[in-house]
């Protein structure tokens, strides 16, 4: 079944994507990333350098007092805050790419007219083929249009390190607008997974009433 990993995002960049996809509103996955970007490190400076800047004032009340160490935690704050934003985004990126690759090469046409090497989605299919044995493939069938011959025979998750920082970028980029569309999925594999459960158990119950 599909990894739940893309519930990992930081409650701090990924609540402003949220809201934004909760409105409908088409936003582009560049603004969408740095607007995440923005809001996760002016919180993250804001939190780090109250809390530096309250120690300063305690420890070294006569010295530089709080404002030296406030500035210096919203610095840390800031840089960890964009760190702690990159990371979060490329882990979902790497979700994406291997259980739902199709899914990612399709955002990276349609957003950045970028296309994956067929043979890469190949590879890709066989991977989630076998991480789920008892699942098809998330697509069928894709536009031609996505794929274009290349001699790389590895799967998207590894594709994309090899064209260095440039593909990775393109790739997180793409991985912006795909979230919606996994959660989504990952609802409806939630739902036929309760549903399994519950049939199981009216199937238990139904042969304990015939044994009485």
């Amino acid at each position: 079944m599909g990894s739940n990993d893309d519930d990992d995002d930081s409650p701090l960049g990924s609540g402003l994507g949220t809201i934004l996809r909760f409105t409908g509103s088409n936003v582009p996955s560049r603004a969408l990333y740095i607007g995440e970007a923005f809001v996760s490190a002016s919180l993250f400076s804001v939190t780090i350098g109250l809390c530096f800047g309250s120690v300063g004032a305690v420890i070294f009340p006569n010295t530089c007092g709080p404002l030296v160490p406030f500035l210096t935690g919203s610095s840390i704050g800031y840089t960890f805050g964009l760190y702690e934003h990159y990371s979060s985004v490329k882990r979902n990126m790497l979700v994406h790419a291997r259980h739902y690759p199709t899914l990612l090469a399709h955002a990276m046409w349609s957003e950045h007219k970028r296309v994956v090497p067929k043979s890469v989605m190949e590879a890709s299919r066989q991977q989630e083929e076998e991480d789920n044995p008892q699942e098809s493939s998330n697509v069928t069938t894709s536009p031609p249009l996505l794929y274009q011959p290349e001699v790389e025979n590895v799967p998207l998750d590894q594709w994309v390190f090899l064209g260095g920082l440039g593909r990775l970028t393109w790739s997180m980029l793409a991985s912006q607008n795909c979230k919606a569309n996994v959660t989504a999925i990952e609802e409806q594999k939630r739902q036929r997974l309760v549903d399994s459960i519950l049939q199981e158990h009216e199937g238990k119950n139904d042969d304990n009433s015939n044994d009485d």
